[in-house]
């Protein structure tokens, strides 16, 4: 059904406000920021995280020539999947449906019909994701868009070539909890409901690498430095344990900088950890902290001994406080050092079989990003 005509819409494809993007390394409090941000009334934000920008190179290569129409109204198509529903693989180059699903855009077909015109105006891929978001906001009567992708953190300079106007968000968190929720996340995979009759794939998605993971987190809090550093106007830098501890402090000055109005909404929304089915705080109205500092009953010691050793440093850049480790301990590490290459191994083979050479191929390139970030940080 045709949307009525209304001369009062706006089908510019442009919003008043400028766009966020909510990074940071996972399990460091992306997914509370993101629910904070969406429950502001003027905010359009998709169900899922795209990882648009961190898939982009593959993107490319799949929709390689947005010159011919038919792969541009293709790319157009999976490209509102994405805003709308977050990244998958499979739904990659399928051509669009006869019955093109306008329900999106409250099944305004104008709206569609708009889109694919100025899409044609500028055949780029990162230009279109801005211009898809953009429309979707618009068509829910929405003035911003929100989008929480984590590992967006790496991918700033490519992201604002794409949305230059577009504000950051980064929020950080002590490693040894990062490192604690990852671990819980994987074990919770043979104990959970939810993942009945997918535990065996589930598992392998789901690492947990002591060594691996606090380089990651140092290469992610390298990544912000470096940003904020270049585009000190464009980014934010939040703790989560300070967002925890002082909600509203916290979201006042998150909102002041994103020049987006506070409404004490919210603050009341549902706390879910969702890499703790069973945490205390599953549920519970507002904020909660009960997060913060898990790690002392969830790591082993030189699991905790490892992650200080690579980013101690960093850490107390950031305020954490460093623990002593026993000498006995310390003996001990090598051993999850050990393991922890090991994994790195198993982990790249499991991508590889589950998502084919061209993911893989991008899965790569990201790591490379990482390890250039650690090599040569400034």
């Amino acid at each position: 059904m045709k949307a009525p005509t209304d001369n009062k819409i706006d089908y510019s494809g442009k919003l008043p406000s400028p766009p966020v993007f909510v990074v940071g390394y996972m399990h460091s409090g992306t997914t509370l920021l993101i629910n904070i941000l969406k429950s502001q009334s003027s905010v359009f934000s998709g169900n899922r995280e795209t990882k648009y920008f961190m898939h982009l190179p593959m993107i490319r290569k799949v929709y390689s020539d947005l010159e011919n129409d038919e792969v541009l109204k293709n790319f157009v198509f999976y490209a509102i999947k994405i805003v709308k529903t977050g990244f998958n693989k499979t739904e990659m180059n399928v051509k669009v449906p006869a019955e093109f699903n306008v329900q999106w855009f409250g099944d305004d077909e104008k709206r569609l019909e708009v889109l694919m015109k100025d899409a044609k105006l500028n055949r780029d891929h990162g230009a279109i994701f801005n211009l898809v978001s953009n429309h979707m906001a618009q068509s829910m009567g929405k003035s911003r868009w929100v989008e929480k992708t984590p590992t967006h953190i790496f991918h700033i300079d490519e992201m604002l070539k794409s949305v230059p106007d577009a504000l950051f968000v980064e929020i950080v968190r002590d490693p040894r909890d990062v490192l604690a929720s990852k671990k819980t996340r994987r074990l919770g995979v043979w104990e959970s409901e939810k993942y009945a009759g997918d535990r065996l794939k589930k598992h392998r998605e789901k690492a947990f690498d002591p060594l691996w993971d606090s380089l990651s987190w140092k290469s992610a809090i390298h990544a912000g430095r470096k940003a904020r550093d270049k585009y000190p106007e464009k980014i934010i830098l939040i703790r989560y344990e300070d967002l925890a501890e002082n909600p509203e402090q916290k979201v006042r000055e998150i909102c002041d900088f994103l020049k987006m109005e506070f409404e004490p909404e919210m603050l009341n929304i549902t706390t879910r950890n969702s890499a703790e089915d069973d945490a205390e705080d599953v549920g519970q109205t507002g904020i909660q902290t009960n997060s913060i500092g898990r790690w002392h009953k969830t790591l082993r010691s030189p699991e905790v001994g490892v992650c200080q050793w690579q980013v101690g440093e960093d850490m107390s850049d950031l305020g954490y406080s460093l623990v002593s480790i026993s000498r006995k301990d310390k003996v001990k590490m090598p051993f999850v050092l050990a393991g922890g290459l090991f994994e790195f191994v198993r982990a790249s083979y499991r991508r590889l079989r589950l998502g084919g050479w061209l993911y893989f191929q991008n899965v790569l390139v990201n790591y490379w990003k990482r390890v250039r970030i650690l090599l040569f940080p400034s």
